[in-house]
């Protein structure tokens, strides 16, 4: 008996100086991934930025990080990688981490083959640009006004860009721009590529991209994924959407008046003699569906169904106030054409959302305008002082002394 007390005894004096040099050491990052020592006192937090920012991908797709325990150990050693199975080796401190691109390449494509549990090959050069330059974004983004609520995420170029041309870039033609050097170019592709890493996570796909990187593919592999480039675009676009306009960011009204417009062209099926759908289609407004509602129609609750859905859908977009006038006119959708009256409820909910709309338009222009009146130009072009730098490509001769033009005039 007491030689079995001084076997425990041992035991449990190796478990306490065991977790004493773990916790004296070894820095937990997350479950499973360990820091040997933190040199300059901004390891720990840089890494686990970066690994907070990968499992939320990973969380989105229903990835399991990689069962087997990872230390990581960095400092003055020359060796990048994975070896004897458990180490990762990461040469420099976080201060030369942040400062150069090509390194956060292999330390983004490192740590997404442990979080993501794939093998990432020996001589990898790291994940492709445009996804180094969008996990940075992100990361600053996480920083600072997303650092507690992920709504504060904003997308302000796209924003901007997509309310003026009422869409977006082609994404793949952004991801073969990824190595760009001009810095208003790398500030666009960051924004557009943050928002395509979240809906590759949203798709499940996120762990397919990083994986063929880190091997080398083509920086538009993702375009894979979908029948042609063409369906792409269209697809990721739609998605975007989806994230750059919301209650918090709205869709810019005049931008809002158009895609207004457009709900109105409906498209319905004729019949023939006997009620039986044509295959033909004829185009029609919303008074005109009501009309035709008015008659005995096999599909007439899908019609009325779809309407409504495209109202539902449009609020989304919208303020929260629009949003819910978008539902007044959503329900009225589903009782149009039954009689007058249900017809003229629709008019009236319909005229007050575009009242509501106009009358944003009129606030957001007399907001511009006094912004315009009163900050400096510096602050309030922040991009267009960029692009027009020699060394940038993004503006033209004509642009550019358009710029120093009014610049001159401004200064005066």
């Amino acid at each position: 008996m007491r030689g079995f007390r001084k076997i425990i005894s041992i035991f449990f004096a190796a478990g306490i100086l065991s977790c004493t040099f773990r916790v004296s050491g070894d820095v937990t990052l997350a479950p499973g991934l360990l820091l040997r020592t933190d040199y300059s006192g901004h390891e720990t937090s840089y890494l686990k930025s970066i690994i907070r920012q990968l499992d939320r991908y990973a969380r989105e797709a229903g990835i399991k990080a990689a069962s087997k325990e990872i230390t990581i150990i960095c400092g003055d050693g020359k060796y990048f990688g994975y070896f004897a199975k458990n180490r990762l080796y990461l040469p420099g401190t976080a201060p030369r981490w942040q400062y150069d691109f090509a390194f956060r390449s292999k330390l983004y494509a490192a740590l997404a083959a442990h979080r993501f549990n794939f093998t990432l090959p020996d001589n990898s050069n790291g994940v492709a640009p445009w996804i180094t330059k969008a996990l940075d974004a992100e990361l600053d983004a996480a920083a600072s006004s997303g650092q507690y609520l992920f709504a504060n995420r904003s997308f302000p170029m796209l924003y901007e860009f997509a309310g003026y041309y009422g869409t977006l870039p082609d994404f793949a033609a952004m991801c073969r721009l990824g190595g760009t050097d001009d810095p208003l170019l790398s500030a666009f592709i960051a924004e557009q590529g943050r928002i395509l890493l979240r809906l590759l996570a949203r798709d499940g796909k996120i762990k397919e991209v990083f994986e063929n990187s880190t091997q080398g593919g083509e920086p538009d592999f993702f375009v894979t994924f979908h029948a042609s480039a063409d369906a792409a675009v269209e697809y990721y676009t739609k998605a975007a959407e989806r994230l750059i306009w919301n209650q918090y960011r709205p869709m810019p009204g005049a931008l809002a008046k158009i895609k207004l417009a457009e709900l109105d062209i409906i498209f319905v099926q004729q019949l023939d003699n006997d009620g039986k759908p044509t295959g033909d289609y004829q185009e029609c407004n919303w008074q005109q569906l009501a009309v035709i509602l008015r008659k005995k129609r096999p599909d007439a609750y899908r019609l009325r169904g779809k309407l409504a859905a495209a109202y539902q859908n449009f609020g989304k977009f919208l303020t929260v106030e629009e949003n819910r006038l978008c539902a007044d006119v959503s329900a009225a959708a589903r009782e149009l054409g039954k009689n007058d009256r249900s017809d003229a409820a629709f008019d009236r909910a319909l005229t007050t959302l575009k009242n509501a709309i106009d009358r944003r338009i009129k606030i957001d222009r007399f907001f511009r305008d006094t912004l315009l009146l009163n900050t400096p130009l510096p602050d309030k072009f922040p991009h267009l002082f960029e692009a027009s730098l020699p060394r940038n490509r993004v503006m033209n001769d004509a642009e550019r002394s358009f710029l120093i033009k009014t610049l001159n005039n401004y200064l005066q």
